[in-house]
């Protein structure tokens, strides 16, 4: 009895084959790697679409999921013109404040004067700034940088570090007498502070007329048992202050997995 002979695949069927599974492999692979590094700023995709939806969701009336939000706490604006002019200015993302004084209506618009004292031209009220707080977006994510600071040893290192940031000795010491009552009880803290475009994204800034200096400060602090290793954050050079210059300064407790 004769054998059947073995029917072997052709060279095309064998060729078509092999291109289909690298379609396939290269398919995967890069669907791996948007998950994983496609997100703004190294971030895994799967958290940084929990943040784009929730960015489409403020249009539509909703709300951000609230595991995802933070408290952005006593941010104020001082404004130094060369010459007493009036000023309008804006926040960018206005259905997340949830306190504000004076009113925010469409934005503010004061007279500001050289001395940094700031008009309202309806009421003639004066203030020395414009204070606001409200929800930002925030992820828990392990400590990449920033500064393990003692709970007793806050006070120095702020003055040192806002000094750097760009603050004067009066704006630090109204930023130290505000935080250090929360970071002060503490045994240690974890302390960042955010780069400009990680502000600009979470709360933007628009004034008219444009300034020809902006010092934004916002630290990001996280209360901690005992301390951990972490790099060092390295600041950016201290800004020199010309012409019409802004300052804003606040804080935010994170959540963070050392």
């Amino acid at each position: 009895m004769k054998k059947k002979k073995e029917t072997r695949p052709s060279k095309k069927t064998s060729l078509r084959k092999k291109i289909t599974w690298g379609v396939v492999f290269v398919l995967l692979a890069g669907a791996l790697a948007i998950y994983f590094f496609g997100g703004e700023d190294g971030r895994p995709i799967g958290q940084y679409r929990r943040y784009t939806d929730a960015i489409d969701n403020e249009s539509s009336g909703t709300h951000e999921p609230k595991d995802f939000m933070t408290d952005i706490k006593k941010p104020i604006i001082y404004l130094y013109p060369t010459k007493t002019m009036p000023v309008k200015v804006e926040l960018g993302r206005a259905s997340r404040l949830t306190h504000t004084y004076p009113k925010y209506a469409d934005g503010w618009e004061v007279l500001a004067h050289p001395d940094g004292r700031l008009t309202d031209p309806r009421t003639q009220r004066q203030y020395y700034a414009l204070y606001w707080e409200g929800k930002r977006r925030s992820y828990a994510e392990p400590l990449t940088e920033g500064f393990i600071v003692k709970g007793e040893d806050t006070a120095n290192f702020l003055e040192v570090h806002l000094a750097k940031l760009g603050l004067t000795p009066r704006e630090s010491e109204e930023f130290i007498i505000y935080w250090l009552p929360k970071l002060g009880g503490h045994p240690y803290n974890y302390i960042r502070f955010q780069t400009k475009r990680e502000q600009d994204r979470n709360m933007s800034l628009m004034i008219r007329p444009e300034p020809t200096t902006v010092i934004r400060v916002m630290m990001e602090y996280a209360p901690l048992q005992k301390p951990v290793n972490v790099p060092q954050q390295v600041l950016p050079p201290t800004p020199v202050r010309h012409g019409f210059t802004v300052v804003e300064w606040g804080g935010t407790e994170v959540p963070v997995k050392p």
